[in-house]
């Protein structure tokens, strides 16, 4: 098993060419890094995942924090619904409440006459904790908890708000009902209307972690721990450390064709 041990800071990574199957990713980032509001907090972390953590750092209602992690440039290709094993992330909650980190998924899109829903996406999947079964209890307040699609008990649920909803666009927004990943990955599923949908062979766009604008304001969620596994056996290992801000020199080394991370509305 090859294994790749990579630090986002002044020009040490450079993502280049295509995994080897099998091969682990360790990457680790830091909060100047991340698209929206995020701070790191140095007194949690993720059981293995170092020693702090992110933490949502919004103020207003009109910011949130926000990460996207392009597919393409973390496994050097972009690989599709179904050639993707599982993924996971663990969240610290200050307060018993529904509100978490969301993952979401956006595929590449392929013309606006194949079904794209925005010019820069295909579809846009979403997975809240908040629709897993049994969500009382899960996750106790301060207790970090470990969210995946693979989970036998618990699997995460998803939604796709453009297409599950039957009016305009993002007008759906979950349910405990909603099918779990490996559905996704198995043929068509249900959208709007009694039509159906295959997801199967679309390539993901960005890996996203991301809260609600809504509330963001009043949320103080941890994060950490996200791991991506393919079926080939690869697998990325994405680290989330509290580290102070940059000066504008060691920015400026930051290898800017990696956009790694990409705010986008």
């Amino acid at each position: 098993m090859l294994r790749s041990n990579l630090c986002l800071a002044a020009g040490v990574l450079a993502l280049t060419g295509i995994a080897q199957a099998g091969t682990v990713i360790d990457l680790t980032f830091y909060p100047y890094q991340a698209g929206g509001i995020v701070v790191g907090d140095t007194t949690k972390s993720g059981p293995g995942f170092g020693d702090s953590s992110w933490q949502n750092g919004a103020t207003s209602g009109s910011t949130k924090a926000e990460f996207y992690l392009p597919a393409a440039q973390l496994f050097g290709f972009a690989p599709t619904i179904a050639q993707i094993d599982s993924i996971s992330y663990m969240t610290d909650n200050p307060t018993a409440d529904i509100y978490n980190w969301s993952l979401n998924l956006y595929t590449n899109p392929q013309g606006a006459l194949t079904g794209d829903v925005a010019t820069w996406y295909r579809s846009h999947l979403v997975a809240e904790p908040y629709f897993v079964a049994n969500y009382t209890g899960v996750e106790a307040e301060n207790t970090w908890a470990t969210w995946s699609t693979n989970d036998p008990n618990q699997p995460l649920k998803f939604y796709d708000n453009t297409r599950m909803g039957t009016g305009a666009l993002n007008s759906y927004y979950g349910a405990y009902t909603d099918p779990t990943f490996s559905a996704y990955q198995s043929g068509p599923v249900k959208v709007a209307n009694g039509g159906t949908w295959d997801y199967t062979n679309e390539t993901v766009k960005y890996f996203s972690l991301q809260v609600g604008s809504a509330w963001a304001a009043g949320y103080r969620g941890n994060l950490d721990g996200l791991v991506i596994k393919l079926k080939d056996g690869t697998q990325a290992n994405i680290n989330f450390e509290a580290v102070p801000e940059p000066s504008p020199f060691v920015l400026s080394l930051l290898p800017l064709s990696l956009w790694l991370f990409l705010k986008k509305r």
